[in-house]
């Protein structure tokens, strides 16, 4: 059974891990990959680990079980992005990726303030329909014209 905060913590890192993918040209599944692989990729994922912390700001433990990955490891990885944004143009990159993350967030936060309120207008729904009549009536006599004899 996970909670909201794990919910939420999965939801950041999946879109931190799409926008990563997108950006790197690599698929989100070898970013979750278990095994090491190609400097490319590691650094694709090491920008999703960076983007879910600095954006999100969620803590590298929650980080490292979205990511299957040690907590040092994200630790790490937040570190090597640190280092590499002294590169102009590799700091131009991430800023614009952090600018997409925001965005993914504002959008995951606001479909579930939706979800929320369809599930609220759901509910009442169901408690209109299945109301008691009052007086007595059955639902059957309200709806029904009245014939004269």
């Amino acid at each position: 059974m996970t909670t909201e905060n794990e919910n939420w913590h999965q939801q950041c890192a999946g879109a931190a891990r799409r926008i990563a993918a997108e950006a790197f040209d690599v698929s989100d599944a070898v970013l979750t990959a278990p095994n090491r692989c190609r400097a490319h990729i590691a650094l694709a994922r090491q920008v999703a680990m960076y983007l879910t912390h600095v954006v999100a700001s969620i803590s590298l433990t929650d980080i490292a079980l979205a990511f299957s990955r040690d907590r040092t490891t994200v630790s790490h990885a937040c570190r090597r992005i640190e280092d590499k944004r002294d590169e102009l143009l590799f700091d131009l990159q991430i800023e614009q990726l952090e600018a997409r993350m925001r965005r993914e967030l504002e959008r995951i936060k606001l479909a579930e303030v939706l979800e929320a309120k369809t599930v609220q207008a759901n509910d009442m729904a169901v408690r209109v329909v299945g109301e008691r009549p009052r007086y007595g009536l059955s639902v059957q006599a309200r709806i029904l014209p009245f014939r004269r004899r």
